[in-house]
């Protein structure tokens, strides 16, 4: 008799248990989702702190990452071009050049972007891409002239 009567004490307690996990699992599962939820808001926040991926919208509006860009036009040089797009990024809060004497190309001109497509190598030595007002002047540090036109695509 002793024997049926633990076996049945311990029936009961299983059966206590089981119900306890009923009503734990339901909070458990919520944990486990507030627990993912609060994973994505702080990669999206690591993500925000390290700025934008940057990328260039192209002539037809499409948006178009390093990735590919490289894979677009592998024998560009990628590296200087946006390395000089986050150097102007950073910098965008100065204000922008005064204009050197005797210059023909001040931002008095009117700004005509250059297509995509022509988009030309690394800048040649002593030139710097900055930012003015959210459009690329090409800064010729030697001669202290400025650009909205890539040097080389320039007719001077």
């Amino acid at each position: 008799g002793d024997r049926e009567g633990e076996v049945s004490s311990l029936r009961s307690q299983v059966e206590a248990l089981k119900t306890d996990v009923g009503r734990l699992q339901p909070q458990a599962d919520r944990s486990t989702s507030l627990q993912r939820q609060l994973s994505a808001a702080q990669r999206e926040l690591e993500r925000e702190k390290a700025g934008p991926v940057p990328s260039v919208v192209l002539s037809d509006g499409s948006r178009k990452n390093r990735e590919e860009l490289k894979a677009m036009v592998p024998s560009f040089d990628w590296a200087s071009f946006f390395g000089g797009l986050d150097r102007v990024n950073r910098q965008s809060s100065q204000s922008p050049p005064s204009t050197p004497a005797g210059t023909d190309k001040t931002p008095g001109v009117p700004y005509t972007p250059e297509p995509v497509q022509d988009i030309p190598e690394a800048l040649p030595e002593g030139w710097s891409l900055e930012n003015h007002n959210g459009k690329p002047l090409y800064v010729n540090h030697a001669a202290k002239t400025y650009s909205w036109v890539h040097p080389s695509l320039s007719k001077n």
